[in-house]
């Protein structure tokens, strides 16, 4: 979830946005944190956040088997 506290973006950067974060997720799943791709869309996400005074958080729930 990405939000904005001070001014509202627009819908070209929130899209931008939304586009990195789901490459970014791609990648991670499939080449892992450490791969160049994922670096690079990383940073590249990193800074589109910054730039705009954003904050990314992500909610995970779920279950797991016990052991």
């Amino acid at each position: 979830m990405v939000i904005k506290m001070a001014n509202i973006i627009s819908q070209k950067v929130n899209d931008k946005i939304s586009h990195l974060m789901n490459l970014r997720r791609e990648v991670l799943n499939d080449e892992g944190p450490n791969s160049k791709n994922f670096l690079k869309i990383d940073k590249n996400f990193k800074n589109l956040l910054t730039k705009y005074d954003l904050v990314h958080t992500e909610l995970n729930i779920g279950f797991i088997n016990k052991k």
